[in-house]
């Protein structure tokens, strides 16, 4: 068992965390609240899909990252942003992190982090997104057992203006069950502040929230060196809103299969994930209550061009289908990166 709980920490070495765009919808168009939303949010999947610091790695990490990506939907949603007739964007994002650990030994991880990035979509600039990320992260390695402890602050700017404060914490259990077989279970307490100033364009405080999240997955590792990683899991999550419109529950399934091929050294990642969410009360800009469905399929390709780089490519396809006609899109993104770490 102790070797597939040493294959499982070395798979969990966390890289950079980066936002992807946000979502979209039909007419009028985007709100700022959406696209700061849906950054935070994929930013922190992103850190539950790297999972728990690797035991024994070097002190200081240090990570750059740039891309580009091809949008056909830009998520452009209320009265703030008018996009006029244009649909189609092209975006840049960069960031980078730094990351030092206070203490690091084979049975315990405690380290500080800092994450920052901008992402500029090309024909839309009032949708200039930046955000400051600081994460303090606990692991505690002790077979079959590795505790995982993050807890962050981020704050957003939207094109200059002070956007949204997110805190964040989200423990997360795994379990060696058996040579192959690794459990997780994962939670989350997230509070979503967005500034209160009706001067900036961005005035959204209505949809400040607090969201608690719990799931439950399980992971099939196979390969020689467990290099293979079939996952399935569950997660619920309510979203508590100050103003109750707004106050929703979501459900997601989720199934993934990670892995680096035999050939020239490339890395899979595919992904499937379906989530069903249902808002409290009736909304008075849909005159209904609003029902959301909404599928996504991934698809990333990486290889090291370089001794510390590596280039991805990836699609993700959304259909998001609604109750509500105005919020039904369906999704096309292309991205290409290059990640650089020391």
């Amino acid at each position: 068992m102790r070797r597939t709980l040493a294959a499982l920490v070395a798979a969990l070495l966390p890289l950079a965390a980066f936002p992807a765009s946000a979502g979209a919808a039909e007419p009028p168009a985007t709100a700022p609240t959406d696209t700061a939303r849906e950054a935070a949010e994929e930013a922190e999947r992103e850190r539950a899909r790297q999972g728990a610091p690797k035991a024994g790695a070097k002190d200081w990490a240090f990570g750059l990252y740039t891309g580009v990506q091809y949008d056909d939907n830009a998520t452009l949603r209320n009265r703030h942003v008018d996009v006029g007739d244009e649909r189609t964007d092209w975006k840049s994002v960069n960031a980078l992190f730094v990351d030092y650990r206070l203490v690091n030994t084979d049975d315990r991880i405690l380290g500080l982090r800092y994450n920052a990035y901008q992402t500029v979509l090309d024909s839309h600039k009032q949708l200039q997104l930046t955000g400051n990320t600081i994460t303090l992260h606990h692991t505690e390695i002790h077979a079959p057992f590795v505790l995982d402890l993050p807890a962050s602050f981020t704050h957003y700017d939207l094109y200059g203006d002070a956007f949204l404060n997110l805190s964040s914490f989200a423990p997360a259990l795994y379990l060696e069950e058996s040579a192959h077989l690794v459990g997780v279970l994962r939670g989350a307490a997230r509070r979503f502040d967005y500034t209160d100033l009706p001067d900036s364009g961005c005035y959204e405080p209505d949809r400040s929230a607090h969201v608690y999240e719990a799931g439950l997955e399980q992971w099939l590792l196979f390969g020689e060196r467990g290099q293979y990683r079939l996952e399935a899991g569950y997660s619920f999550r309510h979203e508590n809103a100050r103003e109750n419109v707004w106050t929703n529950d979501a459900g997601e399934a989720r199934l993934a299969l990670r892995g680096e091929l035999p050939w020239w050294r490339l890395g899979l990642d595919l992904s499937a994930t379906y989530t069903e969410k249902v808002f409290e009360r009736d909304n008075p800009l849909f005159e209904a209550t609003e029902r959301d469905r909404a599928a996504a399929y991934g698809l990333a390709v990486s290889r090291p061009i370089m001794a510390h780089a590596t280039a991805t490519l990836s699609y993700l396809y959304t259909d998001h289908q609604s109750n509500v006609e105005s919020q039904e899109y369906r999704r096309n993104q292309i991205t290409l990166g290059v990640t650089v770490l020391f």
